[in-house]
């Protein structure tokens, strides 16, 4: 069917409405439909594609068409669902903004294993995603009366699953999307094997930092976009790392990193901050490959320093690069023990333990929304998502996810070996 929603998950006493999106068409086709849900679920409308300066949205339409034509074809679909023209200087129509209106600062572990690092000889990418689960009041401690702050969504309540298979131009995918509906994405994987997440890089902002969202003056790829221009456009790590050099790159939100890997078990980091005026690709040699959220050059001593709220992310990544060293070979199980050992649920509970840091983790609503385990060889997924926590009267931490969801991504060819958690 040329487009299908489904919603996988909705319910009112649980965190995320989680939809699935099956597409396949042109990609001018896919931004109109993408428009159109924008509208209807959203309540989108051309006057929030209105741009301060049109030498900018100009600058960004040539950009576009010169670097990334999947994406300005759906920006041409997008605007005809709102009755316009693309090229209408006015607007911008490369992103469908919902829920979000301020940086955000997500937390995430990644783990690569490559094929002979994996018990069947597949390549994997074990992939934490962590944020708030709160609106944009509580994520930017903006005090409101909670009847108005309960009209607000949640930041990261109603991400899509979206499958894209279009039919002019660009690899099918599967990928993960939230807050931007046309052309970013946090992670996936093409038919290709080429698989991508992104995490926020703490240390890379600088003092000069100023976010971009919304109708700036900005003209590139933002860093929700290039995970989506990635899968598009990269079958391998060598590719994806010629066009992420070659890339125009801004953030919109806050400086991200992103994990990289195919299924021939390269893999890379790629980091690039305007604090640090310098695009690093750190390469993972073949072997197994971590990355959290901060520099990861500035970790490879191999010691884990001590948990507390400052250091989480160095020992989220010590601790994820020890366990990942203690064997030879790991089966999907154990990728997801050793991504779990790191997750935000589990540093709740140590620092449950510790009474300098008990009232402040108590009230920590960072939780990890998705766990998603890429099989890069066999083009599988698996996914599962937070759904709700509780804090018991003695300072014990429980948590409820979802089932554990199952996709092939369109286009690869089906196997029968990868195993369920």
């Amino acid at each position: 069917m040329p487009f299908h929603q489904a919603t996988l998950i909705k319910d009112k006493d649980s965190f995320p409405t989680v939809r699935h999106i099956q597409f396949r068409g042109s990609n001018f086709e896919l931004g109109r439909q993408l428009a159109e849900l924008s509208i209807t679920n959203h309540g989108d409308s051309l006057e929030k594609h209105r741009v301060v300066n049109p030498l900018y949205a100009r600058a960004q339409q040539e950009y576009l068409q010169r670097n990334w034509p999947a994406l300005w074809e759906r920006g041409r679909g997008a605007a005809a669902a709102f009755g316009a023209n693309a090229e209408d200087d006015r607007y911008d129509f490369s992103v469908l903004w919902y829920n979000v209106d301020l940086p955000l600062r997500p937390g995430c572990s990644n783990a690569f294993y490559p094929p002979h690092r994996s018990s069947d000889g597949h390549a994997y990418l074990s992939r934490n995603y962590e944020f708030s689960t709160g609106t944009l009041a509580d994520v930017a401690g903006i005090p409101l009366p909670p009847e108005i702050n309960a009209q607000y969504a949640a930041m990261m309540g109603e991400p899509y699953i979206m499958e894209w298979q279009p039919t002019d131009g660009g690899y099918t995918s599967w990928a993960i999307h939230s807050n931007d509906l046309l052309g970013g994405a946090f992670d996936g994987m093409n038919s290709a094997g080429l698989a991508v997440a992104l995490m926020a890089d703490e240390g890379a902002m600088g003092t000069l930092y100023e976010p971009q969202m919304g109708p700036t003056e900005k003209v590139g790829i933002g860093e929700l976009q290039i995970v989506r221009m990635l899968l598009d456009s990269c079958a391998t790590v060598a590719e994806a790392k010629h066009l992420l050099l070659g890339v125009k790159h801004l953030y919109e939100f806050v400086p991200c990193h992103y994990i990289i890997a195919d299924a021939s078990g390269d893999s890379f980091v790629f980091q690039f901050s305007v604090g640090r005026n310098h695009e690093r690709i750190l390469d993972g040699g073949g072997d197994a490959q971590v990355c959290s959220n901060h520099t990861s050059i500035d970790s490879q001593n191999g010691e884990i320093p001590p948990l507390t709220l400052a250091t989480n992310s160095e020992w989220r990544y010590a601790t994820l690069q020890a366990r990942v060293q203690e064997h030879e070979r790991f089966t999907p199980a154990e990728m997801r023990a050793n991504s779990t050992a790191v997750s935000v649920s589990q540093l709740t509970r140590l620092l449950l333990e510790d009474p300098g840091f008990r009232t402040i983790a108590a009230n920590v609503d960072s939780r990890t929304l998705w766990y998603t385990l890429y099989d890069l060889t066999a083009g599988q997924v698996q996914i599962d998502f937070y759904l709700a926590s509780s804090l018991s009267e003695s300072g014990e931490y429980s948590e409820q996810r979802s089932e554990i969801f199952s996709f092939t991504v369109p286009g690869k060819l089906e196997v029968t070996s990868f195993p369920l958690f």
